[in-house]
């Protein structure tokens, strides 16, 4: 019994470890555009017009199950922003890439992984301490369509310059070369943006240039404590900044850093006097002002952060801002329904009503009323009202006709719609006029 009791046991545990619980899924927005996630918490859903935008903005993985009617997409994908440097004069961060892919193909009910990039982080501890670049953002794989993380800013014991998406700027260890290239994704294919980090010139010591945007180069040094700006951030993507932006105001600074239209913006650059250069449109961190640490890109902006200007102790770069992740889908249109209605004997030449009656709230329009596959006329396009359209018949030709009716919905996200076909009798008067 006590080896059976064992095996029960040892069976038990096996079970345990060897099956997995189900994978839970959760709900993000409501209505048209509600749509299942991995994990809600971190995802925003906006309708604009007939349009869904869902927006991811925690960092690290997530999935979303594509809704039903829906086969194409169009994705906007911002890397994350790579740190300023640290300690002294350093180079501001880098912007994160920003692609934008258009007719993405989807399988309805499939489910599609999606990786939002966390932004590089500076750090403080050393003197000889080196910020990190901005991490890549993706959907469908990490070979799907891929946005790179923003190359770090220049830091002080540094005698390279980061590459990136946009590069990071240079600082007084690289004087005499150019700031970090712009290095593009070359998974998926994608409208991208991107540029490089700012340059500093031979024999220029304690400053530092501006981190590449995603809209324009970082700032060029050419004089020794004139820190340069980070590079603009990039507009192309205005509308869509505009469609999420009320949904966006739990990350701070977030509404403020894109209300001009532009994303993804460079660090600024730090010095040796105790101003830094300010950062680039669209939530670029400035280069830190006494006590000398750069200053964050602004979150879920793929923003480079600000260079540390040099205050005595080791101090941090700005950390670079988290990417985004957007899918923009059409909203799967609603179905609607039309009946008609008529007295079954008419008479001919005499006038008699046609109702429609339409089944959907909100799919008002125009109904156009057909007698044997032939418009009627004055029973053309007619507006209807409270979901019902009438129209004055009057038969010019005796028999069975067929009466039928189409809908055309004046509201987008409504199919148009064709009624069952009704029979109706006309007789010859029995009396004269």
């Amino acid at each position: 019994m006590k080896k059976l009791a064992a095996v029960t046991v040892i069976s038990g545990l096996l079970l345990a470890i060897f099956v997995a619980p189900a994978a839970r899924a959760e709900v993000a927005g409501s209505g048209p555009c509600a749509v299942t996630v991995t994990t809600a918490a971190s995802v925003v859903v906006v309708k604009s017009g007939s349009t869904c935008y869902v927006a991811f903005t925690g960092t690290g993985s997530n999935a979303f199950t594509v809704p039903a009617g829906v086969t194409t997409a169009d994705l906007l994908i911002i890397a994350g922003g790579g740190a300023g440097g640290n300690y002294a004069f350093a180079g501001g961060g880098g912007a994160g890439e920003v692609a934008v892919a258009t007719g993405y193909s989807l399988t309805p009910s499939t489910s599609v992984s999606v990786s939002v990039g966390a932004g590089g982080t500076g750090d403080g501890s050393s003197t000889n301490a080196i910020s990190t670049s901005g991490s890549n953002s993706w959907v469908g794989s990490s070979t799907g369509v891929v946005a790179n993380g923003g190359g770090a800013g220049n830091s002080f014991s540094q005698n390279t310059v980061s590459s990136g998406g946009s590069g990071g700027g240079g600082g007084e260890k690289t004087a005499g070369s150019a700031g970090g290239a712009s290095v593009k994704s070359t998974y998926g294919t994608a409208t991208r943006y991107g540029n490089a980090g700012g340059s500093i010139a031979a024999a220029v010591g304690q400053t530092g240039s501006g981190g590449g945007g995603a809209g324009g180069a970082g700032g060029a040094v050419t004089t020794a404590y004139s820190p340069s700006l980070g590079g603009s951030g990039t507009n192309a993507v205005s509308t869509w900044l505009s469609a999420i932006s009320s949904a966006m105001t739990s990350i701070t600074g977030w509404v403020a850093a894109t209300s001009g239209g532009y994303i993804a913006g460079g660090g600024g650059g730090g010095s040796a006097n105790g101003i830094g250069a300010s950062g680039g449109a669209g939530g670029g961190g400035s280069g830190g002002t006494t006590p000398g640490s750069g200053v964050a890109g602004v979150s879920n902006t793929g923003s480079g952060g600000g260079g540390t200007t040099y205050s005595g102790p080791a101090s941090p770069g700005g950390a670079g801002g988290s990417g985004l992740i957007v899918v923009k889908f059409g909203v799967a249109p609603s179905a609607t329904s039309i009946t008609i209605s008529v007295p079954t004997i008419n008479t001919y030449r005499t006038t008699s009503t046609i109702t429609a009656t339409l089944g959907v709230a909100g799919s008002d329009g125009k109904v156009t009323f057909y007698q044997n596959g032939k418009k009627i006329a004055g029973c053309i396009n007619v507006v209807s009202a409270s979901l019902v359209a009438t129209c004055s018949w009057r038969p010019s030709t005796r028999g069975s006709q067929g009466l039928y009716a189409v809908l055309t919905p004046s509201t987008a996200g409504y199919l148009s719609s064709v009624s069952a076909t009704v029979q109706s009798s006309i007789k010859t008067r029995t009396s004269n006029r």
